[in-house]
């Protein structure tokens, strides 16, 4: 007899090597749903940087318009006479 056919006749070995292969076959799922949210957090997150740099682009632009509309206002003092 070999060992793979003396493994098979024991009642506990059998369901130790049933049991392994639905632990290996739920891991393999696992790391398919692992695989998943990877992607959907790496969408996520260039979606976070794209709105990041729209925010940044906003910003210099406010204060830029805030700039130049204090640079462009008439002097109130000069109007006072």
């Amino acid at each position: 007899m070999s060992d793979s056919e003396d493994i098979l006749e024991h009642p506990e070995h059998k369901s130790q090597l049933a049991l392994y292969k639905r632990i290996i076959d739920d891991l393999k799922q696992i790391n398919g749903s692992v695989k998943d949210v990877n992607k959907e957090l790496s969408k996520v997150k260039n979606t976070n940087e794209s709105i990041a740099l729209v925010n940044q682009l906003w910003e210099n632009y406010k204060k830029s318009a805030q700039f130049h509309l204090s640079e462009t206002r008439p002097d109130d003092s000069a109007t006072e006479n």
